[in-house]
C-alpha cells in the first residue's frame, strides 16, 4: 500500500481515503472549468498537502521499522510496489523515439524518478534511504537538516517559477521539477518530520487544542500563500514546495493522532492505495478517448476507480505486493 503501516489507526486510514480522492481531484483539474480562483486555491493549494502528510505518516512509522530492524523488509516492498506499477502504467510512459541524447535522458528521468504520480514511491525509497544513514544522528543534527532541505527546496521552487535569476540555464535547473519536489528537498524533510515526532512521542505531548490550532492556521496560510501565488503569476504556475506545508502537513497528522475511531478500518486503508495507484489508468484514457475536464472527468472516473480498486483488493488478497 502506499503507506506502510505497522499499526493501525482509524482516523489516519479515513484521512488517508480522503486524501486519495484529492489526488484524483488534483489530477483531473478539480474546478477548472468552474471558477479559476477555486480551481488554484484547490489544485495549486489545499490539495498539496497530499504528499507531505503521507511522507509524515511514513517517516513515523518507519521509526518503528527502524527500531525493530525490519528496514530491508520495509525498502524491499516499497521497491516492489514502485516495480510494479512502473511497469503497468509503461503503456503510458515507455517512449523511445530515437538515439538522441535527450531520448536517454527524458527515459532515465522517469525511470529513476516516476511516472506521473509514482514519484511519491520514488521520493520516499530515496529519501527513507537517506534517513537511514541518519538513524542515529542527534535531534538538533536531523531538525537542522529538516530545515535547511525544506527551505532549499522552497526557494528553489519560488526562485524558479518567479525567476529571481536572468539566466536561461539557471531558470531552467530550477524548474526542474525532480530537483525540488524530489528525495531530497521534500520527502527526506518530511518523513524525518514523522521519524522524530514519532522518537519524541509528540504525539503524545501535544494537546488537543495546540493540534487544531496549529492545523487551522496552517490552513489559512497555505491558502493564503497559494491565493498570493495566483494572484502574482495570473494563475499560470504550479507550486508543490509551499513555505506553510512545514507547519499544516504535520500539523495535520497530529490531530488525526490525537482522535480515536473505534472499528477495523483496514479495508479503508485498502481502498485508499488501491484508488491512488489506478486513479490515472481512468483519467489517462477518459482523456484519450473523450473532451472532459475538471468536475466532468472526475465523474466517471472515480465510480470506474473504485470498481477497479475492488478487484485489485481482491487480486492483492493473494499477491501481497500490490498495494
Amino acid at each position: 500500500m502506499w503507506v506502510i503501516a505497522l499499526e493501525r489507526n482509524a482516523s489516519l486510514d479515513i484521512l488517508k481515503l480522503l486524501m486519495a480522492f484529492m489526488v484524483v481531484a488534483l489530477h483531473a483539474g478539480f474546478l477548472s472549468q468552474v471558477n479559476a480562483l477555486m480551481s488554484y486555491l484547490t489544485v495549486q493549494g489545499l490539495f498539496r498537502i497530499v504528499v507531505p502528510v503521507f511522507l509524515v505518516i511514513n517517516g513515523f512509522f518507519f521509526f518503528s521499522v527502524v527500531s525493530a530492524d525490519k528496514h530491508a523488509s520495509w525498502f524491499k516492498r516499497i521497491a516492489i510496489l514502485y516495480v510494479i506499477w512502473m511497469t503497468l502504467y509503461s503503456v503510458f510512459w515507455w517512449q523511445w523515439t530515437d538515439d538522441s541524447w535527450e531520448s536517454f535522458l527524458n527515459l532515465s528521468e522517469t525511470l529513476i524518478f516516476g511516472y506521473y504520480h509514482l514519484w511519491y514511491l520514488s521520493g520516499m525509497l530515496m529519501g527513507a534511504g537517506l534517513l537511514y544513514c541518519f538513524r542515529d544522528a542527534s535531534s538538533a543534527f536531523l531538525l537542522t537538516c529538516i530545515i535547511v532541505t525544506f527551505l532549499l527546496g522552497v526557494f528553489i521552487q519560488y526562485a524558479g517559477n518567479y525567476q529571481w535569476f536572468h539566466s536561461v540555464n539557471v531558470n531552467e535547473i530550477l524548474t526542474f521539477t525532480p530537483l525540488h519536489r524530489g528525495p531530497l528537498l521534500l520527502s527526506f524533510p518530511f518523513l524525518a518530520i514523522g521519524f522524530l515526532i514519532h522518537k519524541h512521542a509528540f504525539h503524545q505531548s501535544i494537546s488537543w487544542r495546540a493540534a487544531i490550532v496549529l492545523s487551522v492556521l496552517g490552513m489559512l496560510a497555505l491558502l493564503s500563500e497559494s491565493y498570493t501565488d495566483f494572484v502574482l503569476t495570473h494563475g499560470q504556475k504550479g507550486f508543490d514546495n509551499f513555505l506553510s506545508l512545514i507547519v499544516v502537513c504535520p500539523a495535520l497528522f497530529l490531530l488525526c493522532m490525537k482522535m480515536t475511531t473505534p472499528f477495523d478500518s483496514k479495508k479503508i486503508a485498502l481502498y485508499s492505495s488501491a484508488v491512488f495507484f489506478v486513479h490515472l489508468f481512468f483519467l489517462n484514457i477518459l482523456r484519450n478517448e473523450t473532451s472532459l475536464v475538471g468536475i466532468k472527468l472526475m465523474l466517471p472516473a472515480i465510480p470506474l476507480t473504485l470498481v477497479a480498486a475492488f478487484f485489485l483488493i481482491k487480486l492483492n488478497a493473494r499477491w501481497k505486493y500490490l498495494l
